[in-house]
């Protein structure tokens, strides 16, 4: 065998390899996407700048999960019923209906409290 060969064979071998471990740490990465979500599929979501209700969440999915050599994240997307996802919202800010009430709660606590600190305001 020329020198040539064998390095094609131990190439062969290192890309077997990566393949094994890539196709392995896919397989895990889809076993454990609803442990890393915060939100499950069924969950109806929310806008939580305009209370608009987004829809109910259709299914998980990771950004590269089609790209083995970029899939390294678990960063968990979410696609709507309605077609619409959150990786393609720049900036959208998401949650259940308690946490949009929540978030207009203290906005609301926010604004009463810098009203208060402005002088010829009522406390």
């Amino acid at each position: 065998m020329s020198e040539r060969s064998e390095l094609d064979a131990d190439l062969r071998r290192l890309n077997a390899a990566v393949d094994a471990a890539t196709t392995a740490r896919k397989r895990w990465m889809d076993a454990h996407m609803t442990d890393y979500a915060k939100y499950q599929v069924g969950d109806v979501l929310f806008d939580l700048e305009t209370g608009q209700s987004l829809g109910p969440v259709a299914r998980l999915y990771r950004i590269h999960e089609g790209d083995v050599r970029y899939d390294t994240s678990m960063y968990v997307y979410y696609t709507f019923r309605s077609g619409l996802n959150t990786s393609g919202q720049s900036g959208l800010s998401f949650g259940t209906h308690d946490e949009y009430v929540r978030r207009c709660a203290d906005r609301l606590r926010w604004a009463e409290e810098d009203a208060a600190t402005k002088p010829g305001r009522p406390a």
